[in-house]
């Protein structure tokens, strides 16, 4: 959930991702060009992480728009979890755990 109690969901079948109230109520959803979502964290200011199984980056959104994207993973992001700034990725496929430093 965001700060704004929204329910954020990554649909990897349907390449989006949907936003519905804590009621269950379709609020919107957005489609970032991520062809397999998967693996999301939310920021306290409501910065989305979202992995993106296909082509193995992770993007950074912003209201629904993406903001920056991280290439070259290597591997198939399952979970994403961000501490002190830093973000991390496992990706299981890849039978991998990794911190992602920005250089």
């Amino acid at each position: 959930m965001d700060s704004r109690g929204r329910v954020i969901v990554a649909n990897r079948t349907n390449a989006r991702i949907q936003v519905f109230d804590q009621e269950g109520k379709f609020l919107e959803q957005w489609t970032p060009g991520i062809s397999r979502p998967s693996g999301m964290h939310i920021d306290p200011d409501d910065t989305l992480w979202v992995g993106n199984q296909h082509d193995e980056t992770v993007v950074k959104m912003k209201n629904g728009k993406v903001t920056e994207t991280i290439k070259g993973l290597g591997g198939h992001t399952h979970f994403l979890t961000m501490d002190q700034g830093v973000l991390y990725e496992a990706a299981p496929m890849a039978n991998s755990f990794r911190k992602i430093v920005k250089k």
